[in-house]
């Protein structure tokens, strides 16, 4: 598939699509029945975040959910590593949240990307953007993604890593994309599933959708994982 010139990249550019649906009906069939009967032993879900992506994400994976966004301020928040980076800041959205916990289940999530043991976050301007997205051409980096999620005393962190190589972006594939205006409140620049990031990623190992914002197959295990503590907690109280 080609570029149109209406997707932030010039016309005529080789566009990458990637199919994130797979199975048949019936396994998708199966799938929801089961998460359904896992979503009547939890509380009702609040996400906590402001990602269209992640709100996305869940809504596709059938995962009902309403949206609170409370501001923390990351500067300071750091780690040894750039996935703990991740996990200190997705802590900290969490800890803002707890008082919600009581009633609900907050979910909780950070992702940042890193190049050569150094995390890029959100770029701040045009210039920042352009030489992140250049310093990324052609070379492979990582995607982490820190997940905290809670009710009540249950809680569960993950993190997952999807590592993506990119191929060499000519500088005006990045001016193009740079011009749509969407590339200041994303980790390194750049969306995979939109823009640039159609054309720029050669291959990937890990979760895609970790790469997009959110690790769905994680937060489901996680919401598996709570739900039996609520479950042991209940019949220890009783």
């Amino acid at each position: 598939m080609y570029s149109d010139g209406h997707q932030g990249l010039p016309r005529g550019v080789p566009v990458q699509i990637y199919d994130s649906t797979c199975g048949s009906r019936a396994s998708m069939s199966d799938h929801r029945l089961i998460l359904e009967q896992l979503l009547h032993q939890l509380p009702p879900i609040v996400l906590a975040s402001a990602s269209p992506r992640r709100t996305d994400l869940l809504a596709s994976a059938g995962i009902p959910h309403r949206i609170v966004v409370r501001s923390i301020d990351e500067a300071g928040l750091s780690g040894a590593t750039a996935a703990d980076t991740a996990m200190q800041i997705a802590r900290a959205k969490f800890a803002a949240c707890e008082d919600l916990t009581r009633q609900e289940l907050v979910i909780c999530a950070d992702t940042v990307v890193e190049l050569d043991g150094q995390v890029l976050g959100k770029p701040v301007d045009a210039q920042e953007a352009r030489e992140m997205l250049r310093s990324l051409s052609g070379r492979m980096h990582a995607v982490h993604t820190a997940v905290v999620m809670g009710t009540g005393g249950a809680r569960v962190e993950t993190v997952a890593t999807t590592r993506v190589w990119f191929r060499w972006l000519p500088d005006d594939w990045i001016d193009a994309w740079l011009a749509t205006g969407k590339a200041f409140d994303k980790a390194g620049g750049y969306a995979i599933q939109e823009g640039i990031g159609l054309v720029a990623v050669e291959r990937i190992e890990g979760d895609y959708n970790n790469v997009v914002g959110l690790s769905v197959g994680d937060v489901v295990q996680g919401l598996e994982t709570i739900a039996a503590g609520l479950a042991t907690a209940s019949e220890k109280a009783s």
